[in-house]
Order: C-alpha cells, then sequence, then structure tokens
C-alpha cells in the first residue's frame, strides 16, 4: 500500500551519507512535511530531508517526496512455492521542483531486476515504427550510406526497418559488447553497462524504451553520444505517463522504471542532459502513447524550465488520490467477492502485481489467469497467489475478472473465454484507460 506524507512518523535527528552529497554530508532529519527515502551511513534506511539527501536525476534540482510504498517484491521474480522467502524494497515516488520530471528515488539495484530466468520477455508498441523510420530516412544529412546503431533487442525491428529501405550499415549491441554474460539479462542490466561498450562514430543512434530504465540518465546519454559521430541523431522513445497520472493510474510505478515522463518533461529532461532536441513526436496508443524525440549530438544550452507548476500539481493530485482510491477499490471487490462470488486477476505480469499490491487488495482477490505456459503453478510476487490458466474462470465459477492488460488485448482475450461469460462472469479492467475500467463504489 501508498504511505503519503502525513503518514510517515517523525524520527530522531540523524547524520547521513547519501549518493547525492559528498562523503561529508551532515544532513539531518527535519519535519515529517518533507521527508524522502535515503540511505544512512551503515545502509539503514532513513527518512531524511529529501532536499539535502536526493537530487534530479536529469537536472540536479531539488525534489519533492510524493509517495512511498510498502515494500514490494520484484514483480518479474515469480515464487515456486506460496512460501518463498522474497527481495522486497519500498517504490519512493518524487518530483523535481525544477524541472518537474517525476522519478523514483532509492531504486532497486540492476542485479536484483535481472530476471532469474529466460523465458521472461516485454514487448513495446511498434504500430509507429514504419513512419518513424520514414521520417528519420527522410531528415537531411541521413543517406543510405549512414550507419544506424541500436543499443538493445528492443530496437531489432527498427534496425530491420531501415535495412529493407536500403541501409546496408546497421548493428545492434550484443552482450559480447556489452560485457554481458547473464542470458536471461534485459535492460536492466544494458542500461548499466553501456557506458562499457566501444563503438563510435555511428550516424543515428537509437534507444527504444530504455532511458526510463536508466539509473544514471546523464551516464546514460554520455555513452550515447560517444556512440554517435558529433553532430550525429539521436533518437530516444520513452512511454508517455502524463494519461497515466491525469488518471490515478498506480500500475504506472514499476521497480524498473525510474523515470516517469510527460511532454513537456521529456523535452526538458533531454536537453538538461546534454542533447540539442529537434523535434518531438507523439504516437497514440490505446495504453499509453510513445514520445519519441529526435535529438542532435551536439550540446545545448538549457532553455528554462516552463510549466513545472502544472506538473506539481498534476502529481500532488495523483498522490493524494490513491489512498481514496484504494478505500473504493477494496470497498467494490469486497463486495463482489461477498455477493456474487470469486474474483480473479487475468495476466500475471507487473501491471495486475502493482495493483494488486499499491492497493492492498491481496485479500481482495482469490487467485491470478495466465496462460503462459512457464507460469501456470508458480505464484505471484508479494501476493503469493497461485497462477492457473483461463479454463479455472470457468470452472471455479469467477464472478468477476479483472483484466490486467493493454486496452488492445482485451477483445482477443475476452473471445476465447465464452464458457465463463456464458454462465454470468464478467469483465472489468484494471487500467483507468480502457472502456471497460472498473466502476467502483
Amino acid at each position: 500500500m501508498v504511505r503519503t506524507l502525513s503518514s510517515v512518523a517523525h524520527v530522531a535527528k540523524v547524520s547521513c551519507r547519501c549518493g547525492s552529497q559528498s562523503e561529508g554530508c551532515s544532513s539531518q532529519v527535519g519535519s515529517t512535511s518533507d521527508l524522502a527515502a535515503c540511505i544512512g551511513e551503515r545502509g539503514a534506511k532513513l527518512l531524511l530531508p529529501y532536499d539535502a539527501c536526493v537530487s534530479c536525476l536529469a537536472c540536479d534540482g531539488g525534489v519533492r517526496h510524493l509517495l512511498k510504498t510498502d515494500p514490494l517484491p520484484i514483480s518479474n521474480r515469480f515464487l515456486t512455492q506460496s512460501t518463498e522467502a522474497e527481495f522486497l524494497h519500498p517504490l519512493t515516488f518524487v518530483q523535481c521542483e525544477r524541472c518537474g520530471l517525476l522519478q523514483l528515488a532509492d531504486p532497486v539495484p540492476a542485479l536484483e531486476l535481472a530476471p532469474r530466468v529466460d523465458w521472461i520477455t516485454y514487448r513495446e508498441p511498434e504500430g509507429h515504427l514504419d513512419a518513424l523510420v520514414e521520417l528519420l530516412d527522410n531528415l537531411p544529412g541521413v543517406h543510405k550510406s549512414s550507419s544506424v546503431l541500436g543499443v538493445s533487442f528492443k530496437d531489432d525491428s527498427t534496425l530491420e526497418r531501415f535495412a529493407r529501405r536500403g541501409h546496408a550499415k546497421t548493428h545492434r549491441l550484443t552482450h559480447d559488447d556489452l560485457g554481458i554474460t547473464h542470458p536471461g539479462a534485459g535492460v536492466e542490466t544494458i542500461q548499466e553497462r553501456l557506458p562499457k561498450a566501444r563503438v563510435e562514430n555511428f550516424d543515428v543512434v537509437i534507444a527504444r524504451h530504455i532511458l526510463e530504465h536508466a539509473h544514471s540518465p546523464r551516464a546514460f546519454i554520455g555513452a550515447l553520444r560517444g556512440m554517435c559521430r558529433d553532430g550525429g541523431l539521436i533518437v530516444l522513445e520513452v512511454p508517455d505517463c502524463e494519461a497515466a497520472i491525469s488518471a490515478g493510474d498506480c500500475t504506472m510505478l514499476w521497480e524498473e522504471h525510474l523515470l516517469y515522463f510527460t511532454t513537456q518533461t521529456y523535452v526538458s529532461a533531454v536537453q538538461s542532459l546534454g542533447l540539442r532536441v529537434l523535434r518531438l513526436e507523439t504516437y497514440e496508443y490505446a495504453s499509453e502513447n510513445s514520445l519519441v524525440i529526435i535529438a542532435e549530438n551536439t550540446a545545448a544550452a538549457v532553455p528554462p524550465f516552463a510549466g513545472v507548476e502544472r506538473e506539481i500539481q498534476r502529481a500532488a493530485k495523483y498522490a493524494d488520490g490513491l489512498p481514496q482510491k484504494t478505500a473504493r477499490l477494496q470497498e467494490t471487490l469486497s463486495r463482489v467477492r461477498r455477493d456474487e462470488g470469486p474474483v480473479a486477476v487475468f495476466g500475471a505480469g507487473h501491471l495486475s502485481d502493482t495493483f494488486v499490491l499499491v492497493h492492498g487488495l491481496t485479500d481482495s482477490i482469490d487467485f491470478f489467469i495466465d496462460d503462459h505456459p512457464k507460469k501456470n503453478g508458480l505464484y505471484m510476487p508479494g501476493t503469493r497467489h497461485p497462477i492457473l490458466g483461463s479454463a479455472a474462470l470457468a470452472e471455479k465459477r469467477v464472478a468477476l475478472c479483472l483484466l490486467g492488460m493493454g486496452p488492445d488485448s482485451e477483445d482477443k482475450v475476452i473471445a476465447k473465454q465464452a464458457a465463463f461469460v456464458a454462465q454470468g462472469g464478467r469483465f472489468a479492467s484494471i487500467l483507468p484507460s480502457s472502456r471497460r475500467a472498473l466502476a467502483l463504489a
């Protein structure tokens, strides 16, 4: 569940050393209205003033504390037994008061985030890639002889499109390029190892859906700049969190994402990190839009930050609204279980896990559904509920099935559950962006 500022207990004044200060940091605990997570001298978790102990990952401005969750598990670490011990870590959500960027403080170490199995995959939206590659291919200075680099597996389909358009010089960084030996390693490891890559002088460098994972965005952007020729293009794509923030959607929070961008804060952040932004493209999707920045590998002066007050107001409303939404969800689902029957969640992924854990719904649902053969028979991180195949919806006479997936996947899933629907079972989405969003009490 979420703890807001008003529920964090006051603690005694303690000196600390934190990552944003020098070793001589002598910051002390202040009032309960300005608390944020920090690492103390001996590694103990302390609640300390945000402006003394945490700075913005993009512009180095001071940050304000928004919310802190209870300790949460790693959502890709499924349990083989319901009694297994788990690594737990709270999410501390803060906002830069200078540029407005939302971010996690005290993140989970990248080593802990790496999947322990090799069958976990994440898919990013690709419906816009033909248009994006055509746009890039027609920019001044981009020719068929231009070399194009992708930094992760998420860029494979983009590189394929460049190749189909006649570009012969394309390359994607491999695990060997980055010195990665763990076969299940993903972008959590790539972002950490990127500065170690020894490639350079590419005309176009592409990094889709990885900047938001960067523990050190400045080092990450610096590594991209080192791979790109002077004056070349760096293309960055991230999820647009503006709609989720405005809708009070807690599933936006994820231990693997440190940065949460809106159109305004995205441009500000990239410029603060040392790139000259040439253009911003927004590609619309049902679940969340994709934001693409095309930047020139040329240092540029950072312009004054605009629209920060609007970003701060929107984030404050988001944090303040979560406890009220939790109470309404608990009431709604308790009533369904009491009056109608079992409640299940379809989709054993991080969206569903975050929804249940952040809103304190562990006792409000009965089990999770997922037809991935590797997930069946396992248990959900944190909630410890069993993961069953979709046949259980009808067999166990579930009354309400909550859909924990993007709206664009819902129709396909529902079409396969005729028996469940025929016996009176109903579907509702956990996402406010869905036309099937759960109606709350």
